[in-house]
C-alpha cells in the first residue's frame, strides 16, 4: 500500500529510509546537480551505509540506462517521471537481458518488485509516484511495465524540490498533469474514484497555470502543481491515458519534443472531438465534459481554440505546425500506441483526427471566453 507524505519531510526522518539496506539512489542528469535537489541527495548519502548513485542522463527512460547490477534491497528515486520509471524498473531486480526479452514477448512471466521503493518527484507532471506502471523505451519503441507491486511503498511530495525547475519545464509538466486528468475522465475505465481524483487534479492544475500566466510560480503555486500531478497519477493509475498520449510518444521519441508539450499539442482536437461526439459518452461522462468546459471556457460546451489560446498565452507552440520540425503524418499514424488508444470511450477515425491536428490554425482570440 502506497504511503504518501506531504510537506517536505526529509527521507531519513521517522525512519522512512532503512539505513542498513543496499540502496540504489536513482537521480536525473543535470537536475541532480542543482540546488535544492543536490543538497537533498548529499544529505541522504550521509545517512546510508551502502549505496550506489545511478544517473539517468537520456531524455527518455531507455532500457540501456539500466545498470548492470540490479539486485538492490532499496531503491530511492529522486527526479521526474523518467527517473521514477527507471527506478521502478530497477526495483524488479531483473537483468537488462531478461527485461528486454519480457518486453519483446520472448519470455512470458509476471513482473514483480523485489526492492523497497521510495519516490521523491522533483517535477509536477507525470504523477508516476502514484502509479503501478512504468514507461520504458527499447530500440526507440515505447513499452509499459505494469503490476500492482510496482506501486511505490512511499512517496514524498516536497514542493521545494520544484524550485530548481525552469519556468518552461513547470509549464509543460503542469499541462501534462492537466491532460492526464482530462483523458482519465473520458476513459473506458473511469469510475467514481478516478473521476474524483481527475476533477481535483484538473482544478488545481488550471488554477496554478492561471497564476503562471501573470507571474513566476511561488511556493503556493508549486504546491498546487505538485498536488495536481499527484491527483493525475492517482486517476490514471485506475484508468490509464488514451488518445493524446497514444499519439504523443512519436513526437517525444523521434523529435525530442518534451512529453508534456507533445501531449498538449493533441488536446485541442481531442476537445473538439469530445464536443462533436458528446452524445456517444455515458451520462456521467457527459456531466464530466460539462464540468471540464465550465473550467476551461466558462461554457456548457467547448469553444474552439480555447486550449490553443492557453498554449499561446503560456508562450508555447499552439499546434503541431508551430514546431520547428517536419512532422510526418504517416509516421505519426503508424506510431500510435494501440493499447492507449483503446482506452478512449469514443470510437474515432484516427486518420481524420490526425488531419485535423495538422489543420489547427491561429486562434481567434477575440471570440474566446476563457475562465481558467
Amino acid at each position: 500500500m502506497l504511503v504518501q507524505i506531504y510537506g517536505g519531510k526529509k527521507l531519513w526522518s521517522k525512519d522512512l529510509v532503512k539505513r542498513d539496506l543496499c540502496t540504489a539512489i536513482v537521480v536525473g542528469g543535470r537536475s541532480s546537480t542543482m540546488i535544492p535537489i543536490s543538497k537533498y541527495i548529499d544529505e541522504l548519502k550521509c545517512e546510508l551505509k551502502d549505496y550506489t548513485i545511478i544517473s539517468v542522463k537520456d531524455s527518455l527512460p531507455q532500457i540501456n540506462c539500466l545498470p548492470e547490477k540490479m539486485q538492490y534491497q532499496q531503491v530511492i528515486c529522486i527526479g521526474g517521471g523518467k527517473v521514477i520509471d527507471i527506478g521502478k524498473t530497477i526495483s524488479l531486480g531483473l537483468s537488462k537481458k531478461i527485461i528486454e526479452s519480457m518486453l519483446l514477448g520472448q519470455i512470458i512471466a509476471k513482473y514483480r518488485r523485489i526492492s523497497r521503493l521510495i519516490c521523491v518527484p522533483t517535477t509536477a507532471g507525470s504523477g508516476s509516484e502514484a502509479t503501478h506502471f512504468a514507461v520504458c523505451y527499447l530500440n526507440g519503441k515505447k513499452y509499459s511495465i505494469s503490476d500492482q507491486s510496482i506501486l511505490p511503498d512511499i512517496s514524498i511530495l516536497d514542493p521545494s524540490l520544484l524550485e530548481s525547475q525552469s519556468e518552461n519545464m513547470l509549464k509543460v509538466t503542469a499541462l501534462d498533469a492537466v491532460c492526464q486528468c482530462i483523458e482519465s475522465m473520458f476513459s473506458k475505465n473511469a469510475n467514481i474514484e478516478s473521476t474524483s481524483y481527475a476533477k481535483c487534479g484538473l482544478e488545481l492544475g488550471l488554477n496554478a497555470i492561471n497564476s503562471m500566466l501573470f507571474s513566476a510560480p511561488k511556493t503556493q503555486e508549486l504546491n498546487l502543481l505538485q498536488t495536481s500531478a499527484n491527483f493525475s497519477g492517482k486517476a490514471i493509475n485506475i484508468t490509464k491515458t488514451n488518445l493524446p498520449h497514444a499519439l504523443s510518444y512519436y513526437l517525444t521519441s523521434q523529435f525530442n519534443v518534451s512529453h508534456g508539450l507533445s501531449v498538449s499539442l493533441f488536446m485541442e482536437v481531442y476537445l473538439r472531438t469530445l464536443n462533436k461526439k458528446v452524445r456517444e459518452l455515458s451520462k456521467e461522462q457527459r456531466k464530466n465534459f460539462e464540468f471540464l468546459c465550465h473550467k476551461l471556457c466558462g461554457s456548457e460546451y467547448y469553444i474552439h481554440d480555447t486550449w490553443s489560446s492557453l498554449l499561446y498565452k503560456l508562450s508555447l507552440p499552439k499546434s503541431i505546425m508551430d514546431l520547428d520540425r517536419k512532422i510526418d503524418r504517416k509516421g505519426l499514424l503508424n506510431s500510435v500506441n494501440i493499447e492507449r488508444l483503446s482506452n478512449f470511450s469514443i470510437q474515432i477515425d484516427l486518420s481524420n483526427f490526425i488531419d485535423e491536428v495538422f489543420n489547427v490554425t491561429e486562434p481567434e482570440f477575440e471570440k474566446l471566453i476563457c475562465n481558467y
